[in-house]
C-alpha cells in the first residue's frame, strides 16, 4: 500500500482517495458473504495510456514519461514488487482509469487465501 501511495504522491499529483471494499458488494437486504477485500488507491495524475497499462507491473518498466522532469528517479521495480507481494497472498492487482482523470490501482486479496502450491479452497482447520 505504501508503494501505491508513494507513487501517487511522486508521479501523479497525489492521492485523491483510498477505499477499502468488501467483495462481492452487498446490496441492502441481501447478505452475501465477502470472499475478498479490495483496497483502491486513486490519484489525480494524467492517467495511464491503454498501451502502457499492461506493462505497469513488469520489472524495470518506467512508462513513456520516464526521463521527463517530474518522472523522478525510480527504478521501475515498485509496482512489480507490489504485484509479487499481492500474488504471494493469493490476490491480484491491476490499474484502471480513475473517475474523471487519473488512475485507480486496485489490490484484491482473498479473505481466506490459498497458499502457493495448494489446489482448491482451504478446509476450516487449515485457516490460520
Amino acid at each position: 500500500m505504501a508503494n501505491l501511495v508513494e507513487n501517487a504522491t511522486q508521479y501523479a499529483g497525489g492521492v485523491t482517495r483510498v477505499l477499502v471494499e468488501r467483495q462481492p458488494a452487498v446490496s441492502p437486504g441481501h447478505h452475501v458473504p465477502a470472499t475478498a477485500i479490495r483496497v483502491v488507491v486513486e490519484d489525480q495524475g494524467p492517467g495511464v495510456a491503454d498501451t502502457e497499462r499492461g506493462h505497469l507491473f513488469e520489472r524495470f518498466y518506467r512508462g513513456a514519461r520516464a526521463g521527463h522532469r517530474a518522472a523522478g528517479e525510480g527504478t521501475g521495480l515498485g509496482l512489480s514488487l507490489v504485484a509479487e507481494h499481492v500474488r504471494l497472498h493469493g490476490g491480484r492487482v491491476w490499474s484502471e482509469p480513475g473517475p474523471g482523470c487519473g488512475t485507480r490501482f486496485v489490490v484484491e486479496l482473498p479473505l481466506h487465501p490459498t497458499p502457493p502450491g495448494h489446489d482448491g479452497p482451504l478446509a476450516a482447520e487449515e485457516i490460520h
